[in-house]
């Protein structure tokens, strides 16, 4: 299409353009003022009197987003012949095409004639301009397109980095993934350790050390393990079903109870034995017999194991080497329910007692009598001991002064269940009805009906709670406001009795007395499928129990009529540890899709490893050879700092190591006080605090620092530039550029702070150039080198002791 232009001797007017198509046809487009073309997607045009044109430097730098807000600035670009007026008006971003064709003598003066009017004046032209177009939607969309690129911005290259990542935050990790293949840029922030740490301790993701199948894709530790867990939702909800693993070794008798930790399974059987059975080898490690009756209840902490008996007695075992360590007497009949806490186990008996020992001494510490009927439930949490009981009573006790709290009566029937989260408590019995009770009033806070039998298991996660009932079915409530929210029936419901019932994940998982083990979504109640289905299932096949973790899933199975043999079976859901790789790649590649947003993005570096028990040795991962590693692990980092300590006090020196937390790092602590210079006027004393701690972002470490008066009045940023331009032996070094004030990260107090990119930068040149080879000398190089600028005493013996002198 050609295009031309008939000039108005009236600058004020906007001039006719005449266009020429193909054909060799011409259309004369002629203002028409009652037409008002309006973009559903724009709002109308304000004063023209605001209007910006981008700098060269950056085109998208305004945020200004209508055509009235466009200012040409007259005073550098007066007319059209102007080179930099053509540079800085004509150039376009990289994304819109330009008209390489020269523009006619007739547009030249129009917009000679344009940039001679009044601002009104190029308003109102420019709105005749676009009413002009409004019949030809082609010269509004193009029109649109070359204006659009001027408004857009990159805020997220523009923003700081820690703002970046604050708005980065509210993403879940599917966008974030997707946005991560926006551009490199874009890569990098988003593969931020902390950010992903924060999106995977929100969801209660838990931190994989362990070597996985995503080790070679994805070098954010953090963002592996959330992609570990998204492919362990997938395996439970979707993927092949894991080769199961049986352990036999209790013969035809019933298994009575059953833990599981991730490492151990301990099954307990009326054979008076307990098995201690390893996950890893698959055999019996340990078989520990001494009970006289069957044992009933088991409990299990680090590496102690508790059973109670129908020998009337309480035993503790080391779970390492089978040997019993105390027998606890007192009760009078069998020992059928524990709890326990700490060090503490809480025992419930046919003899109507609760009791309280210390697993640890073997001491009897306290004994609650009142029920008067046998206990058949008991819930410790430290401050609270809940007893349900055949009496038809849950009684609350403060065991140190054995004093009685509340006796909550309601039931009409045994209450063979408990749960309580130190805030409710919930009683299931075999009147069909749960209750749930407050436990500091006393009072019944809701009567939750529905099950038409025992409820025989079940398990509170917040206010959602999973019931387990006999009459086959499992309800899933809300204790708040004491509705039922899903009933999981059907035609996929279990076909007798229901005998656990777990939540895993956002899954629940029941096992029944058909033989049957089923997996259900938490949210909508659905039926998903059967985990496991004994080859007698229907027939006489039982599931006794079931124990989960977020990665197995542990049974105890057998049978009434010896149609089953007594097992206890183990799927492990886990196939992203490389130990499974060679028995489940099948179903790794079919099931690799789930996580696949999240392995789409390019390593940035590659963290070596570090054996944490050896503060000298460090190992790197050969594959990695080839890459130049630019941070330090965490535990390359806790390595340097206990070395440094350890030199400290070899050199007399005042570093120390201070651990704040369990959910902290450990970090480096110097504290002096020195004179001001001589250079300065005053000659007052000022003490300096500077802490290393590790930026988990940039993988590095990073220094914060305060410098006061010893009245405790902290400097300024001013006062801090003047004291430290005289201790800075780098003068290219920019404070200003270096020195940012900011949050404490374990103290939440202000302070200064070295931008932890300069020591990315520095690591990265002197591991290049093989001037250090651990990450002891990282550190030390640091230090020496960053140090000084901000008046950091660090002496040169550091360096020396180390072998290498910097």
């Amino acid at each position: 299409m050609m295009c031309s232009t008939i000039s108005s001797s009236n600058p004020s007017i906007l001039p006719t353009f005449t266009c020429e198509n193909t054909t060799g046809e011409c259309q004369i487009l002629t203002p028409d003022t009652s037409l008002c073309p309006k973009s559903p997607t724009k709002r109308p045009c304000r004063d023209q009197s605001e209007l910006v044109v981008n700098k060269t430097k950056r085109l998208c730098n305004s945020t200004r987003t209508s055509f009235s807000e466009l200012r040409v600035d007259e005073t550098k670009h007066k007319t059209i012949d102007n080179p930099s007026y053509r540079q800085t008006t004509i150039s376009t971003p990289s994304t819109v095409t330009s008209n390489s064709k020269k523009p006619s003598p007739s547009i030249l003066e129009w917009l000679s004639q344009f940039n001679q009017m009044a601002s009104d004046d190029r308003t109102s032209a420019i709105d005749l301009f676009i009413k002009n177009c409004s019949s030809d939607t082609s010269q509004l969309k193009y029109l649109r397109n070359k204006i659009e690129p001027y408004f857009q911005r990159d805020f997220i290259r523009d923003l700081p980095r820690e703002l970046a990542l604050q708005v980065l935050r509210y993403l879940v990790a599917s966008d974030l993934s997707r946005a991560s293949r926006t551009c490199r840029v874009w890569n990098e922030i988003i593969n931020d350790v902390l950010l992903w740490k924060r999106l995977c301790q929100n969801q209660q993701i838990q931190y994989k050390d362990k070597p996985c199948i995503f080790d070679n894709l994805i070098t954010n530790p953090w963002k592996r393990s959330y992609a570990c867990y998204q492919h362990l939702i997938h395996t439970w909800n979707k993927g092949q079903l894991p080769h199961s693993r049986y352990f036999r070794g209790h013969e035809d008798f019933v298994i009575t109870c059953l833990q599981f930790d991730g490492k151990r399974i301990v099954s307990g059987s009326d054979d008076n034995t307990l098995k201690i059975w390893s996950v890893e080898t698959g055999e019996c490690e340990k078989t520990l017999t001494g009970h006289n009756g069957g044992v009933w209840c088991s409990e299990m902490t680090d590496n102690l194991v508790v059973s109670g008996s129908t020998d009337r007695t309480i035993r503790v075992w080391d779970a390492e080497t089978g040997e019993c360590k105390h027998v606890l007497y007192g009760h009078t009949s069998t020992v059928r329910c524990l709890a326990l806490y700490k060090d503490f186990v809480v025992s419930g008996s046919r003899d109507a007692t609760v009791r309280i020992w210390n697993i640890i001494t073997g001491e009897r510490l306290h004994t609650l009598a009142g029920h008067t009927a046998a206990v058949r439930c008991v819930c410790y949490n430290g401050k609270y001991v809940v007893s349900g009981a055949y009496d038809h009573t849950i009684r609350v006790w403060i065991p140190e002064n054995k004093r009685l709290v509340h006796v909550l009566e309601g039931h009409t029937n045994r209450v063979y269940s408990l749960v309580f989260d130190s805030k409710h408590i919930v009683s299931g019995s075999l009147d069909c009805s749960i209750r749930v009770w407050d436990v500091e009033s006393g009072t019944c806070l809701h009567h939750l009906t529905g099950h038409l039998s025992l409820t025989s298991g079940m398990q509170l996660r917040g206010n959602i709670l999973v019931s387990g009932n006999a009459d086959s079915t499992v309800k899933i409530w809300d204790i708040e406001s004491g509705k039922c929210l899903h009933t999981l029936s059907g035609r996929n419901k279990h076909l007798s009795a229901v005998t656990w019932v777990q939540i895993v994940l956002n899954y629940v998982v029941s096992s029944g007395d058909d033989g049957t083990v089923k997996i259900w979504n938490l949210e909508t109640g659905d039926f998903i499928r059967n985990l496991m289905e004994l080859e007698s299932a229907g027939s006489g096949g039982v599931v006794w129990r079931i124990k989960c973790t977020n990665s197995a899933l542990v049974c105890a199975a057998g049978s009434r009529n010896s149609t089953e043999d007594t097992k206890v079976i183990l799927l492990d859901f886990d196939r992203t540890t490389s130990l499974n790789n060679d028995e489940n790649s099948n179903s790794n590649s079919s099931s690799m899709s789930t996580t696949g947003a999240i392995l789409t993005t390019n390593p940035l570096h590659k963290n070596d490893r570090i054996n944490s028990d050896d503060e000298m040795s460090v190992t790197t991962n050969p594959s990695a050879s080839s890459l130049i590693p630019m941070s330090l692990t965490l535990n390359e980092f806790q390595s340097a700092i206990r070395f440094i300590q350890k030199l400290s006090q070899k050199l007399g020196d005042h570093w120390q190591i201070v651990d704040p937390s369990p959910i902290h790092y450990p970090y480096l602590v110097y504290k002096i006080v020195q004179k001001r210079s001589n250079k300065q006027e005053k000659e007052d004393y000022l003490q300096y605090e500077y802490h290393v701690i590790y930026n988990e972002s940039y993988s590095v470490p990073m220094i914060y620092f305060n410098v006061s008066n010893l009245n405790g009045s902290l400097l300024s940023l001013k006062e801090i530039w003047e004291l430290f331009s005289y201790n800075n032996s780098s003068p290219s070094l920019n404070m200003y550029e270096t020195i940012t004030q900011q949050e404490h990260p374990v103290l939440n107090r202000p302070f200064y702070a070295l931008h932890p990119c300069h020591t990315e930068k520095l690591l990265k040149q002197l591991i290049a150039s093989n001037i250090v080879q651990n990450s002891n000398q990282y550190l030390i190089a640091w230090l020496s080198l960053f140090g000084q600028s901000i008046g950091l005493p660090f002496i040169p013996n550091y360096a020396i002791e180390n072998g290498k002198s910097y």
